[in-house]
Parts: structure tokens; sequence; C-alpha cells
């Protein structure tokens, strides 16, 4: 049931440690949804709701996660979401990397620096997974960068926040800005600024995630958080989610035990007992 027809838009940008809220009201839009929702505020001014029990990918493993895939795209000089979704569509990465936790540059969390830096010192230690390590030695300027993988997630709410410098946004459910899952909106060319969104699910378990971060010019930072400001750890995150065991094949697998175990038994009775006499 929707409500009276509204945007909400919300802006919040830190820079210098100056902090301004740009609020402005054009309208509200109000869900009532049983399943599961998701809801964003952000540079974009919108709010979603989709339901997430379609996107479930599994239990949670008892294993801990390792980290989602990193996709550099080299200098592409995309700007914006809309453009970087453009570029992903028809080019491949540069290189990948195992990235263990989004906080870059690490051990700055919460910060930037200047994007004449090289990649290899943005991502360290990650940058030791570099699929073509000579790409560490390529400067931030104009760099795109895609995370792909599964969250795992709680039953109940969880609120995230992605801080960019300069943009990006954060999708559970599917790719692409503005589908259905877009949670966080960061887009635009602008110093360090944290967005929030919140994810409510029915089902414990894993769910798809995508990541996008653009850098334009100046300085460069991206930190992918929980609404404390801690970092979203790798152990809750995986480059790929675990493929269970198809159930035909454990069905079969019974079957098979079954009639060796029949069979055994065969040969421990002697058929004669059962001629007429």
């Amino acid at each position: 049931m929707e409500s009276e027809s509204v945007r909400l838009g919300i802006r919040h940008y830190a820079r210098s440690g100056d902090f301004g809220v740009t609020l402005m009201k054009i309208g509200v839009h109000v869900w009532i949804v049983a399943a599961a929702s998701l809801v964003a505020s952000g540079n974009g001014a919108f709010a979603t709701t989709i339901d997430a029990d379609a996107y479930y990918a599994g239990s949670i493993p008892v294993a801990s996660g390792t980290g989602l895939n990193g996709l550099y795209y080299g200098q592409p000089a995309t700007a914006g979401n809309v453009a970087d979704d453009t570029y992903v569509a028809s080019n491949s990465p540069v290189a990948t990397f195992l990235s263990t936790g989004i906080d870059y540059p690490t051990g700055v969390t919460g910060s930037s620096y200047a994007d004449t830096n090289t990649l290899a010192n943005f991502l360290s230690p990650d940058a030791g997974s570099l699929s073509v390590p000579s790409a560490g030695s390529n400067t931030l300027g104009n760099q795109l960068i895609t995370f792909t993988g599964y969250i795992a997630l709680q039953a109940g709410t969880t609120t995230l926040q992605l801080g960019v410098d300069d943009g990006g946004y954060v999708n559970i459910g599917g790719v692409g800005f503005g589908s259905p899952g877009t949670i966080i909106d960061n887009d635009g060319d602008h110093a360090y600024a944290i967005v929030q969104g919140s994810v409510t699910v029915t089902n414990a378990g894993l769910y798809p995630i995508y990541i996008d971060y653009h850098e334009d010019g100046g300085n460069t930072g991206l930190s992918f958080q929980y609404g404390t400001g801690d970092v979203v750890p790798a152990s809750v995150l995986y480059p790929s989610a675990p493929v269970p065991e198809p159930a035909s094949m454990i069905l079969l697998g019974i079957g098979g035990l079954s009639m060796l175990w029949f069979g055994r038994g065969r040969r421990w009775i002697n058929p004669r007992c059962f001629r007429a006499s």
C-alpha cells in the first residue's frame, strides 16, 4: 500500500572536518512489506523496497568468509554510477584481487588521501592478490573498482554505510545502479561522504552484494561499514556462495548404500531353504 507520493532526499557531506547536512523534502513513499525490505537514503534521494527472500543464496556457512572479489577497471575516466555501469557492461577488468575488508587506504578509516598514490599502496595488504601485479603501480586518478560476492546477514535489520570520495553505491541482491536492491546511493564527485542504508531480511543467510566505487580526481578514500562505524569484516563476506550438494545426489547415495546392504544381506540367506519339499 502506497501513501502520499513524495521523495525524500538527504545528502551528507564531510570534508576537512566540516560537516554539513542538506535536507530537501519533496515527498515520501511508504510501503508495507511483510517478507523483507530495503530502505536507503543518500545523494540519489530515493527509497526502495524489494523482496530480499528472492535473493537468498543459502544458509551461512560454518567456515568464516574471506572477503569479496575486487575488480579493477583501470582509469576509464568515468564520473558517476550510471557511467560506471555502462563501462563495466562492455569492458573486462584490468586486474582482480581479493578484498579482505573494504577500508582503503588501509589504516585511515573515514578519510582520504591524494590520488597520486599507487593502487598497491591504496589496497595494501590486498595488493598482494592482484592478478596483474604491474597494475599496482598505476596511480588512483579516474579509477573504477567494483566488488562482488555475498554478505552474511542475520534475520532482522542491519544498517550499512558507504564512505567514499568521490562516489559509488551498494546493491543487495543484484547489479545495476537504481535497480531493486540499491540500498546506498553515494553518487557524485565529492569529498569523503558517508551515506547509510538499512536492509531487513526474514531469513539469516547469504545475500548477493555489489559495490561500486569511482574516483575522478583529487583525494580519494573508500570504506564499507556497519552503521556503528565498524568496517564490515571479511568473516561475513564471501567471494562466492558455497555450492550445496544436490538433493538428487544425496538420494542416489542413500539408495546405493541401501542396495549394497541388501545385497550383502542376501548372501547370508541359503536359497535352498525356500525349495519346496
